[in-house]
Parts: C-alpha cells; sequence; structure tokens
C-alpha cells in the first residue's frame, strides 16, 4: 500500500488501531443517511476502535443497512464457509468446479492461478434468499477485497469479480468485471448493467491487496453520479462517458438468477482473474467517504473470520 493511500486511510479510520492508541466514536443512535441517501459517519455507531493488534481483535465493520457479508474463508480442518452475517444456509454460497479455498499472505480467500481459469462460489435466487430483493432496490453498495494479478485481455473475455445472470442463454446479466485493453493496454474495471458497459475506471495495482466499493444510485439526478468507484477509501475517476444507467433503475433479478462470484456461470466461457478474492459484502444504500474509509481501513489488514459484533 503507498504511502498515500496509507495516509488516506489512516485519516479515515484512525489506523491507530494498527500501530497505537486511538479511539473513533459515534454517538448512539445517531444512524442514518444524508440527504442523498448515503449512509453517514454516524450509522458506523461501533463505539471505540478496539485498541489491539489486527487480526485477533479486529474492531467492527459498520453493519448498517447490510443484507449479507461473506467471508471467504475455510474453519480449520473442515470444508469451506461462505457464510453471510446471519449464517444462514439459505444464502450460503456453493463452491463449483474445484476451486480452490486457501491461505496467502496470512488470508484465506478464492483463488485462481491464472484469468479465465474455471471455478466459483455460486448461488440461485430462490424466493428466501436475501439479493432476490435487490430488484426493489435504487441504491446499494459492493465491498470487496481482492488481488488482482494478472485479468482477460484482447479477445479473452473480461475477468469477472461478481455476476447475477438470468435466463437459459445467461443473457441479462450485471457484473463487476475486470479487463486488459489489449496486450499491452490498461486494466480498467467495469459495471455490466443489463448486459452492457455502463462505466469502467482504472484498476487497482497488480499484485497488491485492495479494497474496492462500488456505488450503485439510480435516484440521481445527474447520470454521472449513478455508478461510482472507490479503491482503499479514494474515489476513482470515471474513464467512460455519463453510465448507461437510467434514472431509478434497479437490477433485474428474479428467482431464475444466479449470482456468481468470481466467474461467469456456463454458457459463459470461464472468465476469472488470475489472483484472490477475500471477502464480499453488499449494503443497501450507498456508503459514504467515510463509512468506506473506515472499513477499509479495517479490510485492508484483516478480512477473516466475523470480527467483533459493535
Amino acid at each position: 500500500m503507498s504511502g498515500a493511500v496509507g495516509s488516506k486511510l489512516g485519516a479515515l479510520a484512525c489506523t491507530a488501531m494498527l500501530l497505537g492508541s486511538c479511539s473513533l466514536l459515534f454517538s448512539a443512535g445517531e444512524t442514518g443517511t444524508d440527504a442523498g441517501g448515503r449512509l453517514d459517519a454516524a450509522t458506523i455507531d461501533a463505539g471505540p476502535i478496539i485498541d489491539a493488534p489486527l487480526p485477533d481483535a479486529a474492531p467492527p465493520l459498520s453493519v448498517e443497512r447490510l443484507i449479507l457479508r461473506y467471508y471467504l474463508d475455510e474453519d480449520p480442518g473442515e470444508a469451506p464457509f461462505l457464510r453471510d452475517i446471519e449464517q444462514n444456509p439459505v444464502d450460503n454460497l456453493e463452491l463449483v468446479d474445484d476451486l480452490e479455498v486457501t491461505g496467502t499472505e496470512g488470508r484465506r480467500g478464492l483463488r485462481w492461478e491464472s484469468p479465465n481459469s474455471l471455478g466459483g462460489a455460486t448461488a440461485t435466487l430462490v424466493p428466501e434468499h436475501a439479493l432476490l430483493g435487490l430488484k426493489a432496490l435504487h441504491t446499494l453498495t459492493f465491498e470487496l477485497v481482492l488481488r488482482v494479478d494478472a485479468a482477460g485481455a484482447g479477445l479473452q473475455a473480461p475477468s469477472t469479480l461478481f455476476a447475477f445472470t438470468t435466463g437459459a442463454a445467461k443473457a441479462d446479466n450485471h457484473a463487476l468485471q475486470i479487463q486488459q485493453m489489449g496486450p499491452d493496454g490498461d486494466y480498467l474495471v467495469e459495471f455490466v448493467f443489463n448486459s452492457a458497459v455502463a462505466q469502467s475506471w482504472q484498476a487497482p495495482t497488480l499484485g497488491e491487496r485492495s479494497v474496492l466499493h462500488f456505488g450503485f444510485d439510480s435516484t440521481q439526478l445527474d447520470a454521472v453520479n449513478r455508478v461510482s468507484l472507490y479503491s482503499n477509501g479514494t474515489l476513482v475517476p470515471p474513464t467512460g462517458q455519463f453510465p448507461l444507467v437510467d434514472r431509478n433503475a434497479t437490477l433485474k433479478v428474479d428467482e431464475n438468477t444466479v449470482f456468481t462470484l468470481g466467474n461467469a456461470p456456463p454458457p459463459q466461457q470461464p472468465s476469472s482473474i488470475g489472483g484472490k478474492l477475500f471477502y464480499l459484502a453488499i449494503y443497501d444504500a450507498v456508503l459514504s467517504e467515510i463509512v468506506m474509509g473506515y472499513n477499509a481501513a479495517i479490510l485492508i489488514s484483516n478480512d477473516d473470520q466475523p470480527p467483533p459484533m459493535p
């Protein structure tokens, strides 16, 4: 992590939780959203940050407006687990195509040796599944921890971070993906909405562990503000034109929709990154920069196992 990024995260989330003595306190009961529908800083409501080294005593992540939080880890001596914060088996993910769950750099996660490999973690949105409710939402945040070593380029398929696919041909889809623009081109993060690339941003530095926040807010009057990407708590300028997201649009999902981490399901060709995916959470609001920075400062160091709850 660069010095600039480290300074940014330290200012936002009191990285003395890692290196010294500090506390970050939000008043109890001051939860809510700001005028733009973003989750404000007070909603963290976590009390003082625990003054102890990570990962043994991680401070609590924000849980306000949380839909699901997947810790992509494994229980010692047991099978991999991909569980939401409620430990609800309906919302669990299933590993497919012999995907590895492996420890790396002291952190556990899903691992692909090279781009366009098989393997993913998947769930069908049956009626009881929490993600089926996304079809009625106009505001969302996806929070990911990942390390990208390589991604699809040229004629290869873009590398999928997560995807919602519906229908026999899996044609109606929404996804966040990474693609290299030609053999020697830049790497871009792309948001696919209703099967079309709606916006793109410069990808995080290859080979570095990163925390991404993707925000979706179709209520915004200005189209350019309807999707956004933050890397390690810092806003990433878009590289494309106005996003192709209509005002008040929602994700098209139904009981035939398949949610997949790390790949698009068949009949599409394999579309993984080369790298690791450590964690994913989904919120039903667009998080403020303060909350994103707070969570990013925790997650950049530690994403394994549920931390203490506030």
